[in-house]
């Protein structure tokens, strides 16, 4: 996970997403800049997300972009 309190949002990577099979809903298509400059588009989120961190566990709504070092991003 990384904390990044300059994120606009909080996301999760499409491989996670894939791998935990979360129910993710449409949303507006949205474009980002990844910190290399790249664009990367977020078409769908997922509502309600559970997420642990050093004992203990939160909730947040997480769009799904196409995170290639991290596994979420925490804004």
């Amino acid at each position: 996970i990384l904390i990044d309190s300059g994120s606009v949002g909080t996301f999760i990577s499409e491989q996670l997403a894939g791998q935990l099979q979360v129910d993710a809903v449409e949303c507006a298509p949205t474009q980002f800049m990844a910190a290399d400059g790249g664009p990367m588009v977020c078409t769908h989120k997922v509502i309600d997300l559970p997420w642990s961190a050093q004992g203990y566990s939160f909730t947040s709504t997480a769009g799904i972009l196409p995170l290639r070092c991290f596994d979420m991003i925490l804004g």
